[in-house]
């Protein structure tokens, strides 16, 4: 499936424990990130299970503060444009954290 603003709208929008409003795109096959303009009012969007290889592509979101993009395939991740973000969850994937550490499952 491809992330639309559409499909941005569509989809769940709930606060989640840490309090935050929540963009819910877990479980829709999304291979890869784009068109997230349209997540700009978001806090935390959630990713999880998925089929991302890469995490990457993100506009400039200044309000998200949490990604979870856990139990897909990625394998490298680009996140400088969410230059708020204080949680990421990356679990059960293989990903390369430029500059940082590497990881695998």
């Amino acid at each position: 499936m491809r992330i639309t603003a559409e499909l941005i709208q569509q989809t769940e929008h709930r606060m989640n424990p840490l309090g935050e409003f929540e963009l819910v795109l877990r479980e829709l096959n999304i291979a890869e990130v784009e068109n997230m303009g349209a997540a700009r009012t978001f806090e935390s969007i959630d990713l999880v299970s998925n089929k991302l290889t890469l995490l990457s592509n993100f506009p400039k979101l200044p309000n998200v503060v949490s990604l979870s993009a856990a139990n897909n395939f990625i394998e490298q991740i680009e996140l400088k444009n969410l230059v708020n973000l204080r949680n990421l969850d990356l679990s059960y994937n293989r990903c390369v954290l430029r500059g940082f550490m590497t990881c695998s499952v």
